[in-house]
């Protein structure tokens, strides 16, 4: 199953795993911001415990805090057309190290 977020990460996959967030990392990936520093690529799973909709592809942000902010923006738009769908899920996200960053509720 794919399904696409309300920004352009891309699709995601479902995966039944134990844990809900992958405790692996990425491969480090910089990328150069318009300003021509370094910005790290971040990770938007949405997971409930026990299934998860894994961002392969991530967002570039020049900070953790503009992660937070976007992951704030996914966890509200999601119930908007969901129907239920995501009761009782959280937008995970973390870093190209696999740092944790933030655990946002979406709300229903």
């Amino acid at each position: 199953m794919e399904m696409a977020l309300p920004f352009s990460a891309g699709p995601l996959r479902v995966l039944n795993i134990a844990k809900p967030y992958r405790n692996d990392y990425h491969a480090r990936r910089l990328s150069r911001n318009a300003a021509g520093t370094d910005s790290l690529r971040y990770f938007f799973d949405i997971s409930d415990g026990h299934s998860v909709y894994e961002d392969d592809a991530g967002q570039t942000f020049d900070s953790p805090d503009e992660a937070r902010a976007a992951a704030s923006v996914i966890a509200a738009e999601l119930p908007l057309d969901s129907e239920g769908q995501y009761r009782g899920f959280f937008v995970y996200v973390t870093d190209d190290d696999g740092n944790d960053i933030a655990r946002i509720p979406i709300p229903y």
